[in-house]
């Protein structure tokens, strides 16, 4: 039973890793989506 926690409570934690990464590329592409987009305008 516990050896089936810990590999779940892995297994979480690198999907959690993962989703922070994707959060913060997404900031990234939009900050550049932003400034792509304002210069073309300007």
């Amino acid at each position: 039973m516990r050896r089936e926690l810990e590999a779940d409570m892995k297994r979480i934690n690198r999907n959690w890793k993962q989703l922070e990464r994707i959060g913060q590329d997404r900031v990234r592409w939009r900050m550049l989506l932003g400034s792509l987009c304002s210069s073309h305008e300007g």
